[in-house]
């Protein structure tokens, strides 16, 4: 998270140093190509950081334990299956 924080700073930096400038020109290739670079490098970097804590690690976010979320499917099931017996024209 640090990471792409400081790849957002760097972004910021970048385009304020082009929009402040009289002759972007010279920013941009003096300063705004090795912003660019390591802003793009850092993300490269996080993104395969984030795949591995994903993929190899099995890190991710559960809104419920998986017993919970077997219950709840039966019941939401049943519950659907319930409100459609009976009544026309329901899909």
């Amino acid at each position: 998270m640090a990471g792409n924080l400081i790849a957002v700073v760097l972004a910021a930096i970048n385009w304020y140093l082009r929009f402040a400038s009289n002759d972007p020109a010279t920013v941009v290739l003096s300063a705004g190509i090795w912003l660019s670079l390591v802003t793009v490098l850092l993300l490269l970097f996080n993104g395969w950081k984030g795949w591995e804590l994903v993929y190899h690690h099995h890190v991710g976010v559960a809104d419920v334990v998986a017993s919970e979320r077997k219950s709840m499917t039966r019941a939401t099931a049943s519950a659907r299956a319930s409100n459609r017996v009976g009544r026309p024209g329901v899909t």
